[in-house]
């Protein structure tokens, strides 16, 4: 006698169709991040294919088949791993969004934007005032550009490491 499943044809294939989302996630991830999903060879495999497939009908079907794979595999651990690198991303958007910021009120309010991110990060950067002072007295475009890059990577540095 023969047992069937209980869940319906619309029930798998739902479950499928997420399976095979969950696949082409991991098309997006770079594959020294990939290797720490600890996948099965023939998953991983058929990912590093897809990355390459430039063709729409053959990525399609590229992807069909990692859904099929994905069956074979796990998926809660792909998940957490997943929402853990976009939980990163996230944060770390979030560190150059602000950084962006102060750059701005740093450059249009000079010291007195300079007093309210110090009040911020805590002790004084000698090296953000320095960039500042070149920043006022110099009038070469390409120099400005470096500044303010240089600048920035200042104000990223203190921001990420006030959030760690």
């Amino acid at each position: 006698m023969e047992i069937k499943s209980t869940k319906s044809k619309t029930t798998k294939k739902h479950e499928h169709h997420e399976l095979q989302k969950l696949g082409e996630a991991l098309l997006t991830i770079s594959e020294d991040k990939l290797v720490s999903f600890e996948l099965n060879e023939e998953l991983f495999n058929a990912i590093k294919l897809g990355k390459k497939i430039r063709s729409h009908g053959a990525l399609r079907r590229q992807k069909q088949l990692i859904g099929k794979l994905m069956k074979h595999q796990d998926p809660e651990p792909i998940r957490n791993k997943l929402y853990a690198l976009n939980k990163d991303s996230n944060h770390e958007k979030e560190i150059f969004k602000h950084t962006e910021k102060w750059r701005e009120i740093l450059l249009n309010e000079g010291n007195k934007g300079l007093d309210k991110y110090y009040k911020l990060v805590g002790p004084e950067n000698e090296s953000i005032k320095i960039v500042l002072h070149e920043l006022e007295s110099i009038n070469q475009e390409n120099r400005t550009t470096q500044l303010k890059r240089q600048l920035f990577k200042l104000i990223h540095e203190d921001l990420s490491a006030l959030s760690d």
